[in-house]
């Protein structure tokens, strides 16, 4: 049997955003703090979430959070690559025009949107599809990183963020630059899960996934490592993790069914080395649509697609999914109504 372990660290995933943002405007080690006018500016070309960071003068962990973690060049980079940031000094009166047009102090603008009584440091995001939510108190490095890509990865539509900052540091436990993890599933590549598979049919999952997605990393190390969840998988599917971005070539031996009228035809499938440097595969895959991690529920007795599930799960909220399928209950019974009525098998006693 195959030992594998995995190397991460927080270095790499600030290093491989870089490379994907390579045509933005250069980082400088610096927080690029903008005006709010800016910025609603910049949001209507360009959906990034918003980070508004509200502050007073004499605050000792405003002062922290200014010194320790926002001057830190990696959390700046990071801040500059995938967020547009806002400084509001919560006693101000200076006066400022908020996205919705009116003028306000920026002490009422504080008032306003995060409430008179709430302590800073303060800590307000908003999505791309501008709904916002609070947080407060002083953030080093390892807690500013969650809410930053909890909100980037758009993770806050699949999971509530204690559920996902709690996976997040089995993954990036703080104080801990590199982890070093045994991975506990059975990974195949697509070739090996296809030998198997014409041997002894079951389900296969697959997952795409890509290595700059912090929401990928912190499945693979904290979901898929699960020791129930990895037992549940190893026994009942064929799990295949597949990297957008790899160059090698996949050879499709039969047709892959989407529905009765869409097939992935037989044929090789590769890396064009184009600009978006994705395979081809991927992109056949998620119809164009590269939102990671993507997982895939397919029947292999039939060469069908069964389900496509886009976003983050934790071990908890992805045991219904694998059960749903690998035990099929698709066959009768609607995924909603399945998950009604769901009771855990793997954690009733946690």
């Amino acid at each position: 049997m195959k030992t594998i372990f995995l190397i991460t660290g927080i270095i790499m995933l600030l290093v491989t955003y870089q490379a994907k943002a390579q045509d933005d405007k250069p980082s400088k080690g610096v927080v690029e703090w903008k005006k709010l006018s800016e910025v609603q500016k910049l949001f209507e070309k360009s959906q990034r979430p918003i980070m508004i960071y509200f502050y007073k003068q004499n605050c000792d962990s405003c002062k922290m959070v200014d010194d320790s973690t926002f001057a830190l060049a990696e959390v700046a980079d990071f801040i500059n690559v995938t967020h547009y940031a806002v400084r509001i000094d919560a006693e101000s009166s200076e006066k400022v025009t908020f996205f919705d047009g009116k003028i306000h102090t920026m002490k009422e603008l504080k008032e306003k949107l995060v409430g008179a009584d709430i302590s800073l440091p303060a800590y307000l995001f908003f999505t791309r599809d501008a709904n916002g939510a609070i947080y407060n108190g002083y953030k080093s490095r390892n807690y500013i990183f969650p809410l930053l890509t909890y909100y980037y990865e758009d993770i806050h539509k699949s999971v509530g963020f204690e559920d996902y900052q709690k996976n997040y540091f089995v993954a990036y436990p703080p104080g801990q630059a590199t982890v070093m993890t045994r991975l506990m599933i059975k990974w195949k590549t697509w070739d090996e899960a296809m030998r198997l598979n014409a041997i002894a049919p079951k389900k296969i999952l697959v997952d795409f996934y890509a290595n700059w997605r912090t929401s990928s990393t912190v499945m693979m190390l904290a979901t898929y490592n699960n020791p129930k969840i990895a037992a549940y998988i190893n026994n009942n599917y064929y799990p295949v993790r597949f990297d957008s971005q790899a160059t090698d070539t996949l050879a499709l031996t039969v047709p892959l069914a989407f529905n009765d009228s869409i097939n992935l035809p037989v044929g090789d499938y590769l890396n064009k080395q184009e600009s978006h440097k994705y395979h081809q595969f991927a992109i056949e895959m998620l119809g164009g649509r590269m939102t990671f991690p993507t997982l895939f529920f397919i029947d292999g007795k039939e060469m069908k697609v069964l389900e496509r599930v886009l976003g983050f799960f934790t071990p908890e909220s992805i045991e219904p999914m694998l059960v749903y399928y690998a035990e099929n209950h698709h066959i009768n019974q609607n995924v909603l109504d399945f998950l009604k009525t769901f009771k855990t098998r793997l954690f009733e006693d946690e």
